[in-house]
């Protein structure tokens, strides 16, 4: 419960460090908790200097060795194999913040992570490109019939006819690079979903 309570008050001040720090802040924050709270989250050391330049304009020099402390606590619990790979599977970057003897370890999983996200990512953009494509084509339809009817409407002038094939043809154009590029999207999803289901059963069996 005190942990709890630390790691809340470490959070208040980051929010506040966005707006500026208070004196009070400075001066009563615990911080081994802050320390914790940045190294728990694989933050970089030179966070503290924000810190202490935000605490210097209200006279307060902020407790680095409390800080260290609960920093490298907290490296221990972010410096984790399963936590590498949280962190890369969520496309988050690292700050090569890990110690020699568990960077090794944190970097196995969160390069297992990092491929997972690319792929997962990749598959959602191919996927949104193929929405927008289908989506214009069925604009470009619409579009296109509009243009017919006009064309063959009886008050239509000759001038109003040769701009409407005009654009009915740039359109027709249009669909057709569409189209093309839907063919390829489909295939590029096809490598992508073979390529996400193999990683995903290497990591099924790592794990």
């Amino acid at each position: 419960l005190r942990q709890t309570s630390l790691l809340a008050a470490a959070a208040v001040l980051h929010l506040a460090v966005c707006a500026g720090i208070s004196q009070s802040e400075c001066q009563y924050s615990d911080w081994r908790a802050v320390g914790y709270e940045d190294g728990s989250l694989g933050r970089p050391a030179h966070d503290f200097g924000t810190y202490r330049k935000r605490c210097a304009d209200h006279g307060v020099t902020p407790d680095f060795g409390a800080y260290q402390q609960g920093r490298e606590a907290g490296l221990i619990e972010y410096c984790q194999e399963s936590r590498g790979f949280q962190e890369g599977s969520a496309g988050r970057s690292y700050a090569s913040v890990c110690p020699a003897d568990s960077e090794v370890k944190f970097l196995y999983g969160y390069h297992d992570g990092r491929t997972l996200h690319e792929l997962e990512s990749g598959l959602r953009s191919t996927n949104r490109r193929l929405r927008n494509h289908e989506g214009r084509i069925k604009q470009i339809d619409f579009e296109l019939a509009e243009k017919t009817n006009a064309l063959i409407g009886v008050t239509t002038t000759r001038e109003e006819r040769l701009r409407l094939v005009v654009l009915a043809t740039q359109l027709a154009e249009e669909r057709s690079t569409l189209k093309s590029e839907i063919s390829d999207l489909l295939a590029q999803r096809e490598v992508l979903q073979a390529q996400l289901a193999t990683a995903r059963q290497e990591l099924l069996t790592k794990r």
